[in-house]
């Protein structure tokens, strides 16, 4: 079974990066019935045990980008697709394919940076941002992005990270069971 759940993965982000590139946006009508198919999957399959592992998963893939969404004005399909795929993958697997976004994103970002010869703005953004996590945590995390600063933030289209995210995680862990 884990290569359909891998598969839908893939397909699933494939179609979220070429919306995401094409109209700057993830739609529900991907990501919701994707959430739903993924925890009655999880239901039909494992049971209870496996549904709980379906909605933690969720949860924990969507938290760091619902925290993007409500600070430094990232997208929140991206937060509803990275919720949906968790809902497929469950947690452990889950937790390998966060981390494969994660660094996919940030190897983006320096290279949206480097092309708009913005490295040095955006890392004193990151630094700064950094910072007021560390002396007013509940501000930072409460607080919504300045739309004065976002308006001076490179937008980058989160869903083709998340894409090949999908690829190098599915990869490592096939690569990892054999």
């Amino acid at each position: 079974m884990p290569f359909i759940q891998w598969g839908l993965v893939i397909l699933a982000s494939l179609v979220a990066a070429c919306l995401d590139l094409r109209w700057g946006r993830i739609p529900n009508v991907l990501t919701i019935p994707l959430w739903v198919a993924g925890v009655a999957w999880a239901g039909v399959w494992g049971g209870w045990a496996a549904v709980a592992d379906s909605l933690i998963a969720s949860l924990v893939l969507a938290a760091p980008f619902i925290w993007l969404f409500l600070t430094a004005g990232g997208g929140a399909g991206d937060a509803k697709l990275m919720g949906a795929l968790g809902a497929w993958l469950g947690t452990i697997n889950g937790l390998v394919f966060l981390t494969a976004v994660l660094l996919a994103g940030m190897a983006m970002g320096v290279v949206c940076a480097m092309r708009r010869r913005q490295v040095r703005r955006i890392a004193w953004e990151v630094v700064g941002m950094f910072l007021r996590i560390v002396w007013s945590p509940r501000e930072s995390f409460l607080g919504r992005a300045n739309p004065a600063e976002s308006s001076s933030r490179i937008a980058m289209p989160y869903g083709l990270a998340i894409c090949i995210g999908a690829f190098v995680s599915a990869l490592a862990v096939l690569l990892w069971r054999i």
